[in-house]
């Protein structure tokens, strides 16, 4: 993120990495799904007595028009977000840049959530080109050592919810978030981060 100059591309490499999204997906996010995450923040949640008010802990879900569907359509599913990354986009869409381009989009179910340098949607080259140009810089400042994909922005996602109390009490309870939330069909698909203990991937 420190690499690149634009406030739109670190925002994007922030909501990849803290979405667990897909670069495929990047360009389905809407300004409709930001909207009803925003609502979600904002409101209040009781259980049965007033005081025992539920906070959204720092997380805020997002709906996700995912790959990976039967016959190529689509696959529903929900993420978290942090409060952090929602406010952010708060910011991006508040700017007068973002406004411009969303003016050509009749409603917000329409509208993208994020543009990229010419007005249009991030495709998956456009993410990838991204990706690629910070990591030539990043390099070149000696900020990182290997590249980064966006796939391992992804894997980083899986890794830090299986190290964070915030998602569970136990090792199983984050497993069978990070499967829900990165839209894995089976449990198989997410054991590969099984495969390094998280306390020797954190060491």
């Amino acid at each position: 993120m420190l690499a690149s100059r634009y406030e739109r591309e670190r925002l994007v490499i922030q909501f990849i990495f803290d979405s667990g999204v897909r670069r495929s997906e990047v360009g389905r996010v809407t300004r409709a799904e930001v909207q009803e995450a925003i609502r979600f923040q904002r409101a209040q949640f009781y259980g049965s007595k007033k005081e025992n008010a539920i906070s959204a802990n720092g997380y805020i879900p997002l709906k996700i028009e995912g790959s990976k569907g039967r016959g190529r359509e689509t696959k529903p599913r929900v993420t978290l977000i942090s409060i952090a990354t929602l406010n952010r986009i708060i910011s991006y869409h508040a700017s007068p840049l973002y406004k411009r381009y969303s003016r050509k989009y009749k409603t917000p179910e329409t509208t993208p959530a994020f543009f990229n340098a010419t007005g249009g949607i991030f495709s998956e080259k456009i993410v990838d080109d991204l990706i690629q140009k910070t990591n030539e810089r990043a390099i070149n400042n000696r900020t990182i050592e290997k590249k980064v994909s966006p796939h391992k922005l992804r894997h980083g996602y899986a890794y830090e919810v299986l190290k964070s109390p915030d998602f569970g009490e136990d090792y199983l309870d984050r497993l069978v978030h990070v499967q829900k939330t990165l839209g894995h069909n089976q449990l198989s698909s997410t054991e590969v981060y099984t495969r390094i203990p998280v306390d020797i991937y954190k060491t």
